[in-house]
């Protein structure tokens, strides 16, 4: 066990010191289309506050989550996480929208609703007509539906580590 945590500390100290000589602008590979530096800093902020909460459910507590970060949060899980096709694949868009309003932090995320189409270049795998979300800026429609509540418990939600006590749903 005590080598395991140095060798986790060690690598978690150097992680940030690379992070931190870095420009948030630089290029670097990630597993997503972003291939940035900001995009490692921003999945680990994510990372980190999730893996937070598990700790503290499996300890029967809970503390505070700051709404911009959940705010930014519920834009990561919904455009990177649950949306966003690779780019061997084709979003086709329904005109169907969902608009999620975080209450504490003032913003709004849009999301479209429509299908993934396309074949796995690697595995050979076809997906056709597979549900698929996109973030999107404002349509310049009434949504669908509206999902409210805290930046906090929405994110929660939507990584499946909280209930729905604290949101609302309206429409269809």
């Amino acid at each position: 066990y005590a080598a395991l945590l140095a060798a986790h500390e060690s690598a978690a100290a150097r992680l940030s010191d690379l992070l931190g000589a870095a420009d948030p602008a630089d290029e670097a590979w990630t597993w997503s289309q972003e291939q940035t530096v900001g995009f490692t800093y921003r999945r680990q902020a994510h990372e980190a506050l999730i893996h937070r909460v598990d700790a503290e459910q499996a300890a029967g507590t809970s503390s505070p989550i700051d709404p911009a970060l959940a705010a930014d949060g519920v834009d990561e899980v919904l455009g990177v996480m649950y949306g966003g096709a690779p780019p061997w694949g084709e979003f086709s868009p329904l005109e169907h929208y969902v608009r999620l309003d975080l209450t504490d932090a003032g913003e709004s995320v849009w999301v479209q609703l429509g299908h993934f189409y396309g074949t796995n270049p690697d595995s050979g795998e076809s997906y056709h007509e597979e549900d698929d979300i996109r973030v999107v800026s404002h349509p310049g429609v009434e949504p669908d539906a509206v999902i409210e509540g805290p930046a906090g418990a929405v994110n929660l939600w939507l990584w499946r580590r909280g209930d729905d006590a604290e949101i609302k749903v309206h429409g269809d």
